[in-house]
């Protein structure tokens, strides 16, 4: 290939090579991270239904939040979420992965103190997921729809030792 077209195949090449070859990935600091603080710490409820547990690390300037989400019905069931917040040139994004699966990205579209909320309009169930913390108290809500039907689903833990 010549031309602008086979430089530009070449350059893709190469990028693509040279971003295979690294073991890490790296994410820029980012201060909006920081604003985020709020979620760090383990969070947990326990009722008739089970128990569920989230976990946040403090982003310490790394410009990653990583986050873990375990439920445990009473019969010892257990689903679990990979979870992390990171700072990328286009935002700030929410990823959830869902039993070890490949992490589905929301966009943060809004913060406000201790309130975030994440979009993906193109996902089915959730679209929006959103955090706020009030006290020794966290919430989330997940929203979005389930064959054709709006669905909502709401968790609210306190700060464990």
């Amino acid at each position: 290939m010549r031309g602008p077209r086979g430089a530009a195949f070449v350059v893709l090449v190469l990028f693509l090579a040279c971003g295979a070859a690294k073991s890490r990935v790296a994410f820029p600091p980012s201060d909006s991270l920081e604003g985020l603080s709020w979620l760090a710490g383990h969070w947990g409820a326990k009722d008739e239904t089970g128990t569920t547990e989230e976990g946040w690390f403090a982003p310490r300037g790394t410009g990653l939040i990583v986050g873990v989400h375990r439920d445990i019905s009473p019969e010892g069931r257990v689903a679990f979420e990979n979870l992390r917040i990171e700072s990328r040139p286009s935002g700030v994004f929410l990823v959830a992965g869902p039993m070890g699966r490949r992490g589905t990205a929301f966009r943060m579209v809004e913060r406000a103190g201790r309130r975030a909320v994440f979009e993906n309009l193109r996902h089915g169930f959730p679209r929006r997921i959103t955090y706020r913390r009030e006290g020794d108290a966290l919430f989330a809500t997940a929203e979005g729809v389930v064959r054709g039907e709006p669905r909502k689903v709401c968790w609210a833990w306190r700060l464990m030792p």
